[in-house]
């Protein structure tokens, strides 16, 4: 059998397209993604944020009170904390006079800047559980556990 001939220059633009492809790949990797869901009143005139950020050297969630779509951490919100197999966070909220109480029994967070339009306070399992429980579609509730 005989071996194919392939000239330089051919084996020059596969070089090329490889490393293309590599380069692509690298910049992907560490471009950080976000995606959003919206939690909206019962009147639709309030709504909160979550932000799921995804990046390869960190992954986070944040609340935000408002309509957030930008592509970078908000300046007002809560962060839940994550550390170990076991960590994770419990969040009832709703609004009350057009502001957005998050309730939470366990968990760490990180709470920056928080807006007139948000209240954040800790609660009993007991009163928590009455609000998970809660079939009036007043409270929005939120778990999370991290693997990691």
């Amino acid at each position: 059998m005989g071996m194919i001939n392939i000239s330089k220059k051919i084996r020059r633009y596969i070089f090329y397209v490889i490393i293309i492809v590599i380069v692509f790949f690298i910049i992907r990797s560490l471009t950080p993604t976000y995606d959003f869901e919206y939690f909206y009143s019962k009147d639709k005139k309030n709504v909160v944020t979550r932000i799921e950020y995804e990046s390869i050297l960190e992954n986070t969630t944040y609340f935000t009170v408002g309509y957030y779509k930008d592509n970078k951490r908000p300046k007002s919100y809560i962060k839940p904390l994550y550390s170990g197999f076991t960590s994770g966070f419990e969040l009832v909220f709703f609004w009350k006079d057009n502001k957005c109480v998050f309730n939470y029994c366990y968990g760490d967070f990180e709470v920056e800047n928080l807006e007139e339009r948000f209240s954040f306070r800790k609660v009993p399992v007991r009163e928590l559980m009455n609000m998970k429980n809660d079939t009036t579609g007043k409270f929005y509730y939120e778990i999370e556990r991290s693997l990691f």
